[in-house]
């Protein structure tokens, strides 16, 4: 497809081209240094221009041209290549199989750099390896089927080898050590260095071959069937041929273009994707080529500059022509000379921008997504396609000039409703990608009330958690759209996100009482959990009673499921009299109180265990009441009782009474320390020995032995007090004494306990106990005897260490100092380590450590203070048992 990318103007015209006896030179060759071109004619002059560009009204640029010097060359021949060196201010000239050194600024010949004789062609090195800036590199082709290379100097051309060639040269390239050589028939790549040929490819014959070099070791080739072939100094081809027009007169390449000429027309081929993008008319072209950044073209009696349309131009024509693919192709492979990175990043963002719109009004959605983010377009852009969506508080303005020609999204779906919905789905997934990107930064209002209102309109199910999340939306207009769209419950969210709890709360519960009708109903858990996290204390009183006539045990929550870290917690006296009216919440509150929060006020343990008991006796009196239901009922009752130390015994236990639940009276008896009372409970009103010792067990525990031993005989004094008038009830009771004084849990004084027994009980009954008894009583008294030794052992120890240490003295001098602080000793109390190290009391902090060295000295005995020496005036000492 084709696409403007050079323009033609006029360097040197047919009236500047006539010499001085006014007729028409022939051009034969052409060269270009600096701001001056020097033309090769067909009758042996080199004639020199001066030009200067300019700007033209057209916009492109343009050159003006002055004749200079010319030089002649002896003889009525054309000359035949030319190369300007700038570097050594000389012009190698080729003409009549000699090549002749002039200079720049006079266009008279070096004489003292000689000539090189027998060329039929040569070339300079593109990319020359030499460190030397004042010498160049030339390859000659001579006649003798052979390469010369040359070093040039300013005034001088050195010969230094020759390269053997199996056939004449006829065109070549130099780029470092690589020349790449047309020979009669085929391509072939030379390296001078190693003297190695890589073929290439083999050529029509019946044309003149032609080189260009393009990058570092890379040439382009004139090859058969008109296509331009790229080869590699290793003989390989990294991008597709191109191919060009028939009867190629010369080729020219300015990335990424290929220029290719013949005798009608020069055509413009783009490297990228291999395609014909111009063709320019121009009749008798015998010279093209690329001089210094400058394209010029010459026929025989004009000259012409190839002029590069600016590549920004070029890609707005592409734009234009909706070729997204080729522009974007061009503004990446393009040389974007004369511009910073941050010049060219701001133009190819708004490129991409631009190719971004051009493809959403394709519906190629995720190219544009990918266009847009890449792009960094202002989201406003986009979002002021779609009607109504952009907050009417903002004042948004397009870009200018204007990345697109599209009014709406209804101009993209031409009013299809499908097409529309997708536009629409497009951009919620294009504002779902950046919403935590640096690309919304100045306008999340913007993008959030847009993203809102589509949520809502499509039914989707982010629409809550958006709500909630940390939103910029327009509340208002926001709210407006939610009502108009009965979405109440995101609404009521929306008004909580903003801090707004009275609103919010309003709607929730209108919701739930069918005041208001929505497509989503918040659960009354929902509202509690809501009312338990809200710090404004007002509000949770106003809907407190609310939610309790509706759910006690959710309402409670509101109370109890509050934040640890509130500093607003409610106060307990405050609740407790308010849930008065709700007995199953304030039961629940009281729990939370007790068992929760641990408090020990008095009151709460107490109504806690009076509502308890109020739920017993409410099950007591009804009917058919399953015995596992009232084992519920009583078991929370019992655990307080057990575990709680803070309420009032003896209104519990009148309670209790009058109830006639007789193991909670125990329990309270049990707080009394009533154990003989409580134990006669457990024996002969409910007859449950296992219970009765447990009692004793669980009573027992943290206290002394003499307390076990009391408890336990009471237990058993109950078991062996006679019951009138019921015999076989005595003789359970006389089990169960028996089961308790063999049991190995009890615990007795066997003194106290043989009083007990009667006398014409066999000592079979009591066998286990009386064995396990002595059995204890003689390693108690094993214990004692090796106790005693062991501190008689200890003692004589302690003895004997103290008599070694009393004969220990230490001479203290005036002369001696304190290892630590460097001080003498004034009083006569000091430390000395078994390292010989003396050192004040109050300077060494830990005793057994050396203050100096750091060295640890094992401690034997736990009760010894220090393994120190500490001295005192008569040299008396404490020193511990040391390693």
């Amino acid at each position: 497809m084709s696409v403007k990318a050079f323009e033609l103007v006029p360097v040197v015209t047919r009236n500047e081209q006539k010499g001085e006896h006014h007729h028409q030179q022939q051009i034969e060759c052409l060269e270009s240094c600096g701001k001056n071109i020097y033309i090769g004619t067909s009758d042996g002059y080199i004639i020199n221009y001066a030009f200067e560009e300019k700007l033209l009204t057209s916009g492109y640029t343009g050159y003006e041209s002055h004749r200079g010097k010319q030089y002649y060359m002896g003889q009525k021949k054309p000359v035949n290549l030319m190369k300007a060196a700038s570097a050594l201010n000389c012009l190698l000239v080729l003409f009549d199989g000699n090549i002749i050194m002039l200079r720049l600024v006079d266009l008279e010949p070096a004489v003292s750099a000689g000539k090189v004789k027998g060329a039929t062609w040569f070339c300079l090195n593109e990319n020359p390896d030499t460190n030397n800036p004042f010498s160049i590199q030339m390859c000659v082709a001579s006649r003798k089927k052979q390469l010369q290379l040359f070093s040039v100097t300013e005034d001088k051309i050195m010969h230094d080898r020759d390269v053997s060639l199996s056939d004449h040269c006829v065109n070549m390239v130099m780029d470092g050590s690589q020349i790449c050589v047309a020979l009669s028939s085929e391509y072939v790549v030379i390296n001078c260095e190693s003297n190695t040929l890589q073929d290439l490819f083999p050529y029509d014959f019946e044309t003149a071959p032609i080189i260009r070099r393009i990058s570092k070791e890379e040439f382009l080739l004139s090859g058969p069937s008109a296509l331009g072939m790229f080869a590699t100094a290793g003989g390989i081809s990294q991008r597709p041929p191109v191919h060009m027009i028939d009867n190629l007169v010369s080729l020219c390449y300015s990335h990424p273009y290929v220029l290719a000429m013949n005798s009608q027309f020069v055509t413009i081929h783009s490297i990228i994707d291999q395609q014909q993008k111009q063709t320019i008319p121009f009749t008798g072209g015998v010279v093209l080529g690329e001089y210094d950044g400058r394209i010029f073209l010459a026929s025989r009696n004009e000259i012409y500059g190839i002029v590069p349309v600016p590549w920004e131009t070029q890609i707005q024509a592409l734009l234009d022509d909706k070729r997204v693919t080729e522009a974007l192709d061009l503004a990446t492979n393009s040389y974007k000379t004369g511009l910073s990175k941050q010049q060219f990043h701001k133009i190819f963002t708004k490129i991409q921008q631009q190719a971004g719109f051009i493809e959403f009004s394709r519906l190629h959605f995720a190219e544009a997504k990918r266009l847009f983010r890449s792009g960094q377009v202002d989201v406003r852009e986009v979002i002021s396609l779609y009607p109504f969506l952009m907050p009417r508080s903002v004042n948004f303005t397009r870009a200018v000039p204007p990345l697109h020609d599209l009014a709406d999204i209804k101009q993209v779906s031409h009013g299809n409703q499908q097409q529309m919905q997708q536009c629409k789905q497009f951009l919620v997934e294009f504002l779902e990608d950046i919403q935590d990107t640096q690309q919304i930064v100045h306008c999340r209002k913007e993008v959030d009330t847009s993203l809102l209102k589509l949520y809502a309109e499509s039914n989707s199910s982010s629409l809550n958690e958006f709500v909630q999340g940390d939103s910029e939306a327009d509340l208002k207009e926001c709210a407006d759209v939610l009502q108009k769209l009965n979405k109440q419950h995101a609404l009521a969210l929306l008004y909580r996100s903003r801090g707004d709890f009275a609103n919010a709360l309003i709607i929730w519960t209108r919701l739930f009482d069918g005041e208001l009708k929505g497509d989503d109903t918040p659960t009354l858990a929902f509202i509690a959990k809501t009312l338990s996290e809200l710090a404004d204390t007002e509000l949770v009183w106003a809907y407190a009673d609310w939610l309790l006539r509706r759910d006690q045990r959710l309402g409670v929550e509101i109370f109890t499921r509050r934040p640890e870290s509130d500093e607003l917690r409610l106060q307990p006296e405050v609740v407790s009299e308010f849930l008065l009216r709700y007995p199953e919440a304030l039961l629940e509150y009281l729990e939370y109180l007790v068992f929760a929060l641990h408090t020990e006020k008095e009151k709460y343990h107490t109504h806690l265990a009076l509502l308890y008991m109020d739920r017993v006796s409410q099950l007591a009196r009804t009917n058919n009441v399953k015995a596992s239901r009232m084992q519920d009922a009583r078991r929370p009752l019992q655990q307080l009782l057990r575990e709680s130390n803070f309420y009032r015994v003896q209104i519990l236990l009148g309670k209790a009474r009058e109830l006639l639940l007789y193991l909670e009276c125990s329990i309270l008896y049990g707080k009394l320390e009533e154990h003989g009372k409580a134990l006669d409970i457990l024996v002969h009103q409910l007859e449950d020995y296992t219970e009765a010792e447990r009692y004793c067990l669980q009573n027992s525990k943290g206290r002394d032995r003499s307390y076990r031993h009391r408890l336990f005989f009471n237990l058993l004094t109950v078991y062996m007090t006679p019951v009138e008038g019921q015999k076989s009830e005595q003789q359970q009771l006389t089990d169960a004494a028996i089961a308790l004084l063999n049991s190995s849990a009890a615990e007795f004084d066997a003194a106290e306990v043989l009083t007990l027994v009667p006398a014409d009980w066999p000592i079979s009954l009591v066998y286990r106990f009386l064995s396990r008894t002595i059995r204890k009583t003689e390693h108690e008294a094993r214990s004692k005897h090796i106790e005693r030794a062991m501190a008689r052992g200890d003692s004589i120890r302690t003895e004997a260490e103290a008599f070694n240490l009393a004969r220990c003295r230490e001479l203290l001098t005036e002369e001696r100092c304190c290892a630590v602080c460097r001080r003498p000793f004034h009083e006569s109390r000091f430390l000395r380590f078994p390292n010989s190290v003396l050192a004040h009391v109050h300077c060494s902090q830990h005793h057994h450590i050396c203050p100096v060295t750091g060295k640890l000295f094992k401690v034997i005995a736990p009760a010894s203070a220090s393994s120190t020496k500490q001295f005192d005036g008569k040299l008396s000492h404490k020193r511990a048992p040391q390693s």
